[in-house]
């Protein structure tokens, strides 16, 4: 579910998480492709993400970022890694 929510937020701001890469036999004939993160992908990730923050905090204003609660979160928000 993680996945596909990261995957829409994504692609709602025009940035892709993961490149698609297309192995082609001698016909031009597709037979196998792989996603793979590369770190261009992986800094528009970051700076989607920090973008996102950014319209986060103009629309609550007087809400703080670091408060779950005040954003209509409850207890499900967490950094990730924090107890």
């Amino acid at each position: 579910m993680l996945k596909s929510i990261i995957r829409s937020v994504f692609k709602r701001y025009g940035y892709t998480f993961l490149k698609t890469m297309y192995l082609r036999d001698h016909k031009d004939s597709e037979y196998a492709s792989m996603s793979i993160v590369t770190e261009k992908n992986l800094t528009q990730t970051i700076d989607a993400c920090e973008a996102i923050l950014r319209e986060i905090k103009g629309t609550t204003k007087d809400k703080s970022i670091d408060n779950p609660a005040a954003l209509g979160c409850g207890d499900d928000l967490r950094i990730w890694g924090s107890q």
